[in-house]
C-alpha cells in the first residue's frame, strides 16, 4: 500500500535552479505555442469522438517526444483518455507521486475551429478552448520540458499525466479513471485556467445536477381541461421550492436552469422536465441539500401528479487537505524566485480536482495560463502567462525532485 508523502517540509528552491528553469521555458516556448496552435485548430466537443481522437494525437506525440511513456485508455463510451508517465518505480521506496491533470475537450460544436481559428496578436491569443483548457495542456508540456531538462529527468518523482476529453460534460465518463489515481498520488496539479488576477485555486464548490421528470395527465384544454393534471403547474411548485434553497451568504446556489413541458397549446401538458444545477460549498451542505431536493421532488401538489429524478452529473466539493497551505507556500516561493506574484483563492466553478481532493489527495488547481471569456467566442489567453505559469510548475517539480532525491 502506498503511504502518502509528507510535502509540508521546505523544498530545494534556489535562484540558480529558478534561472535554469526560466531559461529552459523561454528556449522551448515556441514549441509550446506550436503545440497550442495545433490543439486549438482541432474541434473537440465531448460528443465528437473522432474529433477527440484527433486532438489527443498531437498531445500524445509531444509528450512522447519528451521521453515519456504514453498510452490511451477508452471510457465505456469510447472517449479517449491519455496517460503518460516517466516510467519511475517505487523500487527505492523514495518516489514521490505527482499527477498532472488537464483536458482537451471544449464546449464548442464541430466546425467552430474552421470559422474561428487560432490567432495570436501581441499579448492576446484567441481560439476555441484556448484558455479552457488547451492552454493548460500546453503549460503541462512546457513545464515538463523545462523541468526534465533542468534536473536531468526529475529523479525521485513518479510523474503521471492524465488528459481527459469530457471535462466540459462533467467528466461523467472519465471520473472513475481519475479517481483510480488517488490511492497512489501524493500531489495532484490541475491545469484549469488561472483566475483573472492570476490566483491559483485551493478550494472549489461541488456541483450536482438533477433532471426531474414530472408526470401529469393530458386532456383537451377546451372540452374538459379539469380532467387533466397539468405537469407544468406541478413542476412550477417545485421550481419555487428549489429556488428557495439558495443561500448566497453560505456560498450555496440552487438554479433551475432548463425547463421543458407540453406539446400543443390546446392540450393539458402531461409531462415536464426540470434540469437543476446545485453548487455546494462542502460535503455536509451537499448531504443536507440533497435531502431537501428529494423532499421537494417527492411532494405532490396536484392530485394525480408524480415525479422522479436522476443525477446527471456530480462533482463533490474540493476542500483543502491539511498539507495544502504549506504546498501553496512552495508555489508562492517558486513564483517569487521567478519574479512573478502569486496568490490563492476559493472559487465556485468545478474541475477534475473535485474528484481527487475528497479522496485525500492534496490538490492545487487553476495552474493553467490566465485568460477570460470562457465558453464564449470572446475566449482569450494572455500570452505572457503561458511561459510564466509553465515556469512556476517546472520550478515546483524541479525543487521537489531535488528535495526527494537528496533526502
Amino acid at each position: 500500500m502506498h503511504t502518502r508523502a509528507d510535502l509540508t517540509q521546505g523544498w530545494a528552491l534556489s535562484r540558480g535552479l529558478a534561472k535554469q528553469v526560466a531559461d529552459a521555458c523561454e528556449r522551448r516556448s515556441a514549441e509550446a505555442w506550436d503545440l497550442l496552435a495545433e490543439l486549438v485548430s482541432l474541434d473537440s466537443s465531448p460528443d465528437d469522438v473522432a474529433g477527440l481522437d484527433r486532438v489527443v494525437a498531437p498531445m500524445r506525440s509531444a509528450l512522447e517526444a519528451l521521453g515519456l511513456d504514453a498510452e490511451l485508455e477508452r471510457t465505456e463510451a469510447s472517449l479517449p483518455v491519455l496517460h503518460a508517465s516517466n516510467g519511475s518505480s517505487e523500487s527505492s521506496g523514495k518516489s514521490t507521486h505527482v499527477l498532472m491533470v488537464g483536458h482537451l475537450d471544449t464546449v464548442f460544436p464541430k466546425g467552430t475551429a474552421a470559422d474561428w481559428p487560432f490567432r495570436r496578436d501581441g499579448e492576446r491569443a484567441t481560439g476555441p478552448g484556448i484558455a479552457d483548457a488547451k492552454g493548460g495542456a500546453a503549460v503541462i508540456w512546457l513545464a515538463l520540458a523545462a523541468a526534465l531538462e533542468a534536473t536531468d529527468g526529475l529523479p525521485g518523482l513518479d510523474l503521471r499525466i492524465l488528459i481527459n476529453t469530457d471535462e466540459e460534460a462533467g467528466s461523467v465518463e472519465s471520473r472513475s479513471i481519475i479517481e483510480r489515481q488517488a490511492p497512489t498520488t501524493d500531489l495532484a496539479l490541475i491545469y484549469e485556467p488561472g483566475r483573472p488576477d492570476g490566483s491559483i485555486v485551493r478550494q472549489r464548490r461541488g456541483a450536482r445536477r438533477y433532471r426531474i421528470k414530472v408526470k401529469g395527465k393530458s386532456a383537451h384544454t377546451g372540452v374538459e381541461p379539469w380532467k387533466g393534471v397539468n405537469a407544468i403547474e406541478e413542476a412550477a411548485h417545485k421550481v419555487i421550492g428549489l429556488q428557495a434553497l439558495n443561500d448566497p451568504d453560505n456560498f450555496l446556489s440552487v438554479t433551475v436552469a432548463v425547463m421543458h413541458g407540453g406539446t400543443r397549446v390546446n392540450v393539458v401538458p402531461d409531462a415536464a422536465t426540470l434540469d437543476v444545477d446545485t453548487r455546494l460549498p462542502d460535503t455536509a451542505t451537499a448531504k443536507r441539500v440533497h435531502a431537501e431536493v428529494e423532499k421537494i421532488i417527492s411532494q405532490v401538489r396536484l392530485e394525480g401528479a408524480s415525479s422522479t429524478y436522476e443525477i446527471i452529473s456530480d462533482r463533490p466539493p474540493m476542500t483543502p487537505q491539511p498539507s495544502v497551505p504549506a504546498i501553496i507556500g512552495q508555489f508562492r516561493a517558486a513564483a517569487e524566485a521567478l519574479g512573478f506574484p502569486l496568490e490563492d483563492t476559493a472559487t465556485g466553478g468545478g474541475s477534475d480536482g473535485c474528484f481527487l481532493s475528497p479522496l485525500g489527495v492534496p490538490t492545487i488547481d487553476a495552474l493553467g495560463p490566465v485568460g477570460g471569456g470562457y465558453h464564449t467566442t470572446d475566449e482569450f489567453l494572455l500570452a505572457s502567462t503561458l511561459v510564466e505559469r509553465a515556469a512556476i510548475s517546472a520550478l515546483v517539480l524541479a525543487a521537489l525532485s531535488a528535495a526527494v532525491s537528496h533526502d
